[in-house]
Order: structure tokens, then sequence, then C-alpha cells
């Protein structure tokens, strides 16, 4: 049986979303915050996003060492937000092509261009960013109905998130409501005045990570998020039937409903163990099973199946796509490719993509609207 403590990570991970975001805005938005009744266009904010801001010292601090440099700066970048609360694009344009719905992989606090934009610059089309941390597929249905019905827009995108989108939803179907992200922001303020560094607690040592990856003879740091690596231990029959499964497709046909002809499609976002774990190099294998023991208990499967098995959400989710007619996107072949290449795609300390990772994603999803994938 998981732990009580495995829960509450993975309950702090649904809630909080990102730890980037989190960290970046409640520490500084008391400062800039406007009233909730009042609009938000024009508010921005500088980030340096550094090492030590990873998401997994907060969502698993007795599993993650401390960085050797936590001050370490990984993106110097500027936040606006328009006028609902999302990030403004950094090609603002008065009505737009493509709407981007998602979580904080499509926010994308912790770099300056997510996806959205890269899109943008490599398509061509004006693309309007409206994701938000911690909102799964509910939440995302309830977006496309408040801010995409009558948008003119010609292409709807669901940036799915395979690591806990599905938690997320289920999540959703018990606790209801939904919060803008004009009046959500708010609540990373009572954040703000924790001096206590995420990684300064109590546990004694050995940490289990970070391990290390070993790509073209080259090796890397990388720790995982033992609640999407526990992901990778599912059998078949936990998802293909359940609720949280119905209730996201059900917010596709939402969402498909409100985009009017709009063309829609479903793009999944692996998780850094679906790309990254068949890599670990063969000393840290038993350090990441036994990591998983500590949390969640003895795993259904072992570490050679568990990879064979890292792409079962991917396959359920595309068949239920396609048996409902919907336009299916699979990101993880594009990202092993990256991946095999020895490209690191993903923060070693954070669950969500670098840089790198946006810019292959938007690349990605750009070659596949260029392809005729919306004409088919």
């Amino acid at each position: 049986m998981p732990n009580i403590k495995a829960y509450i990570g993975k309950l702090i991970l649904i809630l909080g979303g990102s730890l980037t975001g989190f960290l970046v805005v409640a520490a500084i938005y008391p400062l800039i915050l406007p009233p909730a009744n009042q609009r938000m266009a024009g508010v921005q904010l500088e980030v340096s996003y550094t090492t030590g801001m990873g998401d997994l010292f907060v969502h698993q601090p007795h599993l993650v060492a401390p960085p050797p440099d936590p001050y370490q700066v990984l993106s110097q970048h500027v936040l606006v937000w328009d006028e609902d609360g999302f990030r403004l694009p950094a090609q603002p344009a008065e009505t737009y092509q493509v709407l981007a719905l998602g979580d904080s992989f499509t926010e994308a606090a912790n770099v300056a261009l997510p996806w959205p934009d890269i899109l943008a610059q490599k398509s061509g089309l004006s693309v309007r960013n409206l994701g938000f941390r911690g909102y799964g597929p509910l939440e995302q249905a309830e977006v496309m109905r408040t801010f995409g019905v009558n948008s003119g827009a010609d292409i709807v995108i669901i940036g799915f998130f395979g690591g806990n989108d599905l938690t997320d939803a289920r999540a959703s179907l018990t606790e209801g409501g939904f919060n803008l992200p004009s009046i959500a922001r708010q609540a990373f303020t009572g954040a703000a005045g924790n001096e206590e560094a995420p990684w300064d607690n109590d546990f004694e040592g050995p940490f289990p990570y970070p391990v290390q990856v070993e790509i073209n003879q080259q090796r890397h740091d990388i720790a995982f998020y033992n609640g999407y690596l526990w992901r990778l231990n599912d059998a078949e029959d936990k998802w293909a039937s359940s609720p949280a499964l119905d209730a996201t497709v059900q917010s596709w046909r939402d969402i498909s409903e409100a985009a009017g002809d709009a063309c829609v499609i479903i793009a999944y976002f692996p998780s850094k163990p679906q790309v990254y774990l068949p890599y670990v190099a063969p000393e840290y294998r038993d350090t990441v099973i036994r990591s998983l023991v500590r949390d969640f208990g003895e795993p259904r499967l072992t570490y050679d199946e568990m990879v064979a098995n890292r792409a079962l959400l991917n396959r359920l989710l595309q068949e239920r796509a396609e048996q409902e007619g919907f336009i299916f996107f699979d990101l993880l072949p594009i990202l092993d490719e990256a991946a095999a290449r020895g490209e690191m795609l993903y923060y070693t300390y954070d669950t969500h993509w670098n840089q790198d990772g946006h810019d292959l994603a938007g690349q990605a999803l750009a070659d596949f609207i260029d392809s005729g994938a919306c004409e088919r």
C-alpha cells in the first residue's frame, strides 16, 4: 500500500502544479498582484529560474540531494499575463488562429518561450496560450467554454501531460469547482515569507537522487518524480475503464463542441521517466527501484518491464481518441529520438521541460500541422 507521505506528495503536485510558478509567483506576487476584481493586463514579472527552484525539492525532499549550486541561473526571462490571467504570447495578436490548452507544461513559467510561442514562430500562425498550472482535462474544458467560444480559432491543441492529467481528472470529479487564472493566482500569495530552503530537512541520507543516465558515452545527472515513475508500473485495467479516462474523453468532447469547426488536436506530452528511464546507468537501476519501494511499496513490474510498459498510457489514450474521431499526436517517439541523440529535454531537478524540450515540442507540432494533420 502506498504510504501517507507518497499520497501527500501526489496531492501537492496535483494542487500546486509547477513549483517553478509556485516559488516565482509566491515570493513576488504580493508586491504586484492587483485586486481580484481587476483585470491583469500588463502584469509582468522578471524571472531568474535557478537550479534550487526545481519542483522535485518540494515534492519529494526526502529523495533528492541538495544541488551543488542551487543559485545557478537556468533561465532569465519576463513573464507577462494578459487581461484574463494567461501568459501573454511572445507574438500577441488581436485574434488567434490556434488556441493552446494545458497545464504547467503549456504555461511554462520556468522558460522564456513555451511551446505555443515556438509553434507560432515555426508555423507563422498566431497562437494564444491558455495553459495554467494545475489545470486538468475538466478545467481545460471550462477554459475553452469561457475563452474559446466564438474565438475564430482554426485549431485547438489540447496538451495532455501523461504524468498527472488523468489523476487531475479524477480529483476534479470529486472536488469540483473552477477558478479563473486571474483569481487562482491569488492562492500563491500565501506561500510568501517561507525562507526555509526546500531541501533543508531532517532526512538522513543517502539520497537516491540524482542518478545518472548514460547516452552516447556521456553521463548526465537526473532526478525523477516517483509518482510519475510509479505510473509506468500501472496495469492496463487501471485506466482503460476508469471514470478518470471517461471524464477526460468527455472533456475532449466538450472542447470540440465549444471549438465549433476548429480542428482539435490532442498532443500527448510524456513524463521525464517515460523518456529517460531506459538510459539510467546500470549501477543506478536498483537505486531507482528502492526509492519506489520507500514511497509506494514493491512495484508490480521489474525495472526492464517498466521500461517496456512506458507507452501504455499513450496507447490507451490514442485508442480512445481515435474511437471518438479525434486527432492524436504522441510526442513520445519524437522525444525518444532526441534523447537517443543525447539531448536532455527536462530540467535535472524539475518535472518540466527545459527550453530545449519546448523548442522540440513546438517544432514537432508545427511540422505536424504543416503536414496536413487537420486536412485528413
